[in-house]
Formats: C-alpha cells, structure tokens, sequence
C-alpha cells in the first residue's frame, strides 16, 4: 500500500521544497522551562561494512510481525534493537528485534508540532497535534534518545520542549524508567547566537566528546550544542541561504537535512536544495565532498545513471565510506573514503525484483528510500517508505 496523497505530498514537499519557510512558525504560549541533561551522551561506535557494489550485496525485507506504513526514521542501539518512527504515526516510536520480528510501541515517544492539552495516558507537559514528518532521532551509546524538534514545539527563545531526552534503559538498570513514565529532559540550558528557536530541526549526531549537532533546515545552519550551550556552528547566523565553503559563519548552506559522524569527527551533511553533501571539520572548516559536478567526475556506475539529485538520508561506516539514498531516483549510492569514487549500492531497475522479494542489489527495486542506518554486523538498513518496508542490504561474501 502507498503512502495518502496527503502525507506523501506533505513529505516530498520537504525534499524539494526551494522556499526557506516552508513550514511556518505557530507562536504558542509555552512556559520557559530549563532541564539539566545528567547523562552526558557519547556517539555509538561506528562499524565496518563489507559492502560494496550492487553486483556484490543482497537485499531483503525484515521481517516483523506488525505492518508499518511508511516507516521514515531508523537507528539501532547498542543491543541491536531497530527502532523507526513513521511519517503516519509519529506520536509512537517502534522498537523491532531484528531476530524474533518482535515489535514494541512506546507511546508519546515521538513529538508532534502543536501543543495540545495533556491527557491522563500523556507524559510531560501535554501531547503534541500531527505531523507530516518523522522527527529525526539519534541513541547514543547509553541507549537514550534525543529527539529534535521544530519550534512549533516552543514559542519561547528556550527551546527545552525542542530538545527531548528520552530514557529507555533495561528494566534490570537502575536508571530504568517506564516507558508510560518517560524522562524528559533537555541538555540546551541557554542559547547563545540567533536564532533563538531552532526553526526546523531535522538531523541530529553525537559526537565522541558528547557534543550534540543539529541541523536547521530553514535557518540554513548547524547548531552546536555543549556544555549546556547552544551556539551555531556552521552556516548564517541570519537565516542567508547559499551555497559556499568557507569556516564556520562565513560557509552557506541551504536546506541541511541529515548528518553523520565519521571516524575523525568530520560531520558530513545532506545540503538538499544544493543538492550536494558538505563535510565540516571539528574546527568548523565546510567543503563540499559531492556535488554533480564531483559526480560527473568521479562516478563508478551505470553510465546512463549519473545524476545525484537531491540526496538524502546519509550514513558513516567505521573506514568513512558515505552511504547515500536518493529518493526521487530511488537509489542509493556509496562515496568511498578516498572521496574518489562513486558507485551504485544498488539500483532502480524498471523490470527488477518485487520489493518483497530478495534479490542483489542491482536487481533489487526500492520506493522513496530515506533513513539509513548500520547495525553491528555491517549491514546496512534502509526506511522504504512507499513500500511500506524495512530493507537490509547485506554483503553476498560468505
């Protein structure tokens, strides 16, 4: 089954938007609240992969005992347990046993837009209205969540109800919380530079030293988030949309979407309406890693292929191979370490596989792919959102 016209236009309404407000602020009365994070969050180890071209990976379909329509955000924690928000129910988050297929619904997980009045069965300060889009989420090494939200979230130059810290330790754990009774917190205790609400947060990482990034779709920047502070990091400190390198402030983005880690801490960033990926150095030095131009040059694929198109979901494996969907193309993509070449993980036939069906990568036929993400093993799943599936593409090695 594919996606209602009204989430599916909502959504590609995000990937190609060209206007920088695309989603308007509501000014809702919100209390300010400061929280205190006392937990510090540490990036989750990242993993060595074997996969290679699309002739050399195989793909399949998880299989889980519940159907997901349109499942948008993945990560994995520590235990290897998947977790995805969907584009039609956002105010549950889903945990899947990738082994079992065993699937757990934790309500008020995720965060929606508008606040509304708090229900007995609500946590915090109320439940949020309905959303077009999966918030973004990353766990980090502890198992806890941090949620991004949009200022919709909060009208207050705090921005405590966009920043949620959600605890989901073993039930054996001291520090375990149900989950009808979930911890909020937030680590931002002040913000330093405009602006002063984080507009549209859609990507967040960690960072070995707990450092947290977001990105700001329509502020066109990244924020930076330590010791309690929040500053910007990268990007205009005046909402400018562009496209240049540069080191910190005087770099432009327009459109950052979702950011990965590598190895070194460079972040790398899907810049969607420059329709390219930009790399930003711990000392906040931008270039650009993939553009069409690169593309052109140093693509490896199908000839008849060569087009990026606006790239989306992205991922870092241990040796900083980026791995790349293209939605509008229904591909993804792989730019190996040396940022030399670019190859085809898999492709989009006319005639290929069913999407339930298993196959090799260049056989295989996706729909809309968007979030990525690793598991331990290396292997790589994929939120096929039109196909209502998670995929997982693994190496055929033995």
């Amino acid at each position: 089954m594919f996606l209602t016209k009204k989430y599916l236009l909502s959504f590609i309404l995000i990937i190609f938007s060209c206007s920088s407000n695309s989603i308007q602020i509501q000014n809702s009365p919100t209390k300010r609240e400061i929280f205190k994070l006392k937990t510090t969050a540490n990036h989750l180890p990242l993993v060595k992969t074997r996969l290679k071209s699309a002739k050399e990976v195989q793909v399949s379909v998880l299989k889980i005992k519940k159907t997901l329509q349109s499942p948008a955000s993945i990560a994995f924690d520590k235990t290897g347990k998947l977790y995805t928000m969907l584009l039609t129910r956002g105010d549950l988050l889903y945990q899947i046993d990738i082994v079992t297929g065993e699937v757990k619904e934790f309500p008020s997980a995720g965060y929606r837009l508008e606040i509304l009045p708090k229900r007995p069965q609500d946590i915090g300060f109320g439940y949020l209205a309905e959303v077009f889009y999966s918030p973004p989420f990353i766990v980090d090494s502890d198992n806890r969540f941090l949620i991004a939200l949009t200022s919709q979230a909060a009208s207050s130059t705090s921005i405590s109800k966009q920043i949620r810290y959600l605890n989901l330790a073993r039930a054996d754990d001291p520090h375990f919380i149900s989950p009808n009774e979930v911890e909020i917190q937030t680590p931002v205790l002040e913000i330093e530079d405009f602006p002063k609400q984080v507009v549209t947060a859609f990507g967040i990482a960690i960072a070995n030293n707990g450092i947290i990034y977001l990105t700001d779709f329509n502020n066109n920047c990244i924020h930076k988030i330590e010791n309690g502070k929040m500053s910007i990091f990268s990007g205009s400190s005046i909402q400018e949309r562009g496209k240049k390198d540069g080191k910190n402030l005087n770099a432009l983005f327009s459109g950052p979407l979702n950011i990965a880690i590598g190895s070194h801490g460079d972040l790398y960033v899907t810049d969607l309406r420059n329709a390219s990926i930009r790399k930003i150095t711990p000392e906040g030095e931008v270039t650009t890693v993939l553009n069409q131009e690169i593309m052109d040059k140093v693509y490896k694929g199908t000839k008849n292929r060569k087009s990026l198109g606006r790239p989306y979901g992205l991922v870092v494996d241990k040796e900083d191979n980026l791995y790349i969907t293209l939605p509008n193309q229904s591909r993804i993509i792989k730019m190996l370490a040396d940022r030399k070449q670019v190859i085809d993980l898999l492709g989009s036939p006319s005639n290929g596989c069913l999407p339930e069906e298993t196959c090799t990568g260049e056989n295989s036929t996706f729909s809309f792919p968007a979030s990525l993400a690793l598991d331990q093993n290396g292997d790589l799943y994929v939120a096929d959102i039109r196909s209502n599936l998670i995929r997982k593409i693994s190496s055929l090695e033995k």
